[in-house]
C-alpha cells in the first residue's frame, strides 16, 4: 500500500515537473520572439491601411491571429480572416539589420515552425 502511494506521488511529481518545464520554454521563446511579432503585425497593420485593400478587419490584432516562427525568427507567417471565412497568410522575413518585409509563402512551406501562438486560428 505504502509503495503504491509513493508510486502515485513520485509519477504526480514527474508530471508536475514536465508541464511546468514546458510551460516555462513556451513563456522564454514568447519573449524571445516579441519584438518580432509585433514588429511584423506593426508592418502589416501599415499594409491594411493603405487604399483599396479589401478587408473586413480594420486592424489586425495579435490574440486574432496565428503566429508561426521559422527558422528561430528568420521567417513569421500571421495567418488572419481578413474577410469573412477568407484567410491570409503572408510571410516576412527578417533582413540584415534586424527588420522584416514581406517575402514568398513558399521560403516556410513544409517547414516546421519553432514557435507557434493562438494555433487554432485558420486550422482546416
Amino acid at each position: 500500500m505504502v509503495k503504491k502511494f509513493m508510486l502515485y506521488m513520485i509519477a504526480a511529481a514527474t508530471a508536475v515537473l514536465l508541464i511546468g518545464g514546458c510551460s516555462n520554454e513556451a513563456s522564454k521563446q514568447k519573449n524571445e520572439y516579441d519584438d518580432a511579432i509585433n514588429q511584423v503585425i506593426k508592418l502589416k497593420n501599415e499594409e491594411l491601411q493603405r487604399p483599396g485593400v479589401e478587408k473586413d478587419i480594420d486592424k489586425l490584432k495579435r490574440n486574432a491571429t496565428k503566429i508561426e516562427v521559422f527558422n528561430e525568427g528568420k521567417y513569421i507567417r500571421l495567418t488572419f480572416e481578413i474577410r469573412k471565412n477568407e484567410f491570409a497568410k503572408p510571410v516576412f522575413e527578417k533582413g540584415e539589420r534586424g527588420t522584416y518585409s514581406r517575402t514568398s509563402s513558399t521560403l516556410v512551406k513544409d517547414k516546421k515552425p519553432t514557435y507557434v501562438e493562438n494555433k487554432d486560428i485558420g486550422s482546416e
